[in-house]
């Protein structure tokens, strides 16, 4: 499917180099954007940019991040930024932090690192981290009271975060108790 999709991006961007109007890394970062659900793509791009001797900012680490889909592919990005002198802001942990809020271990150990980096928590940062809470009741009021203390103000966002790790959690336990009475 996405291969349709790049055929016409790069169509577009042909014709607007005939026109006299090179890409430069706001036009790779939007499109990178455009496929942050696809690795191969957004990693197409990012390589593009790089031959094209275009030097990539912030915002396409952050694409680049929301991006992968593994350890291996983090590494990868983060190799990249320090390479380019890029430091991991809020947003950018943010995206990592939800890449792996199905392991509240990880989670916690990527907040700790992004504190001692000096990495001042978001709102998005906190909705996260709220993401990634599976049930855990005494999680979620710690991470509501440092909302507090910080004055960062509770969205809908945060609320639904908080929601759907109940509701993933429910689901989780009730496939739990429907296999354990299949196996009796």
């Amino acid at each position: 499917a996405h291969g349709g999709e790049r055929e016409r991006v790069d169509y577009c961007m042909g014709c607007f180099e005939r026109f006299g109007i090179p890409p430069n890394h706001v036009t790779y970062t939007n499109i990178m954007r455009g496929f942050v659900h696809h690795w191969p793509t957004v990693l197409h791009y990012y390589r593009r940019m790089h031959a094209l001797d275009i030097v990539p900012r912030t915002a396409a680490f952050q694409q680049l991040l929301a991006a992968a889909p593994s350890h291996l592919e983090l590494a990868f990005c983060e190799r990249e930024m320090a390479q380019h002198g890029v430091a991991k802001d809020a947003y950018m942990y943010a995206a990592v932090i939800r890449k792996f809020r199905h392991d509240l271990l990880k989670v916690t150990e990527l907040y700790k690192r992004a504190r001692s980096e000096g990495v001042r928590p978001t709102l998005e940062m906190y909705n996260a981290l709220l993401a990634a809470h599976g049930g855990d009741e005494s999680y979620v009021e710690s991470v509501c009271g440092e909302m507090k203390r910080r004055g960062v103000p509770m969205s809908a966002a945060s609320y639904v975060a908080i929601v759907r790790g109940y509701t993933r959690q429910w689901r989780h336990a009730k496939r739990w108790a429907a296999a354990m009475m299949q196996s009796e």
